[in-house]
């Protein structure tokens, strides 16, 4: 999953709401129960950032639940947008665009960075069968479950 933009933004959901509820009219009791709903994905994943022992298992079950706080809060952030055009007599779609690009550059910058990172700092598998496909070819190369019955039955050929 690719959710380098979407968590960020779905951290500062409540706060986002709660500081956005008077410019959309919102009343404060909908506002609270909005933010309230969104801060159960800050408190999972400020959850797994304390326990020392991290797998992405245990982070699926928030992908959704941020996904969906990201999504009501840039629709938030665009109505915020749209009002404030309204009020300076600015055209919309003007203003929209250059936060789409902005948006945009963000995130590819940071995806390719975190491809790099994955390619650079953990490549050893790859490099692993890179030297194993250039030694000699009467070599046997086992990787996996292979190695678990070669070790359970040495005469497994």
């Amino acid at each position: 999953l690719n959710l380098n933009i979407v968590l960020p933004i779905a951290i500062i959901t409540p706060i986002i709401t709660l500081l956005f509820t008077p410019v959309l009219g919102i009343p404060w009791s909908d506002s609270l129960s909005s933010g309230v709903k969104h801060s159960g994905t800050a408190l999972w994943l400020g959850f797994l950032s304390c326990i020392p022992h991290k797998e992405e298992r245990f982070a699926t079950v928030v992908f959704p639940m941020a996904c969906y706080a990201a999504a009501f809060s840039i629709m938030g952030l665009r109505k915020v947008l749209y009002l404030f055009c309204m009020r300076t007599n600015r055209q919309f779609t003007a203003a929209h665009r250059p936060l789409v690009h902005a948006i945009m550059v963000l995130f590819s910058t940071i995806s390719i960075l975190r491809l790099s990172a994955i390619i650079g700092h953990y490549g050893a598998p790859m490099q692993a069968w890179k030297a194993a496909n250039q030694l000699a070819t009467n070599v046997t190369v086992t990787s996996g479950d292979q190695v678990r019955l070669r070790a359970i039955f040495p005469t497994m050929e």
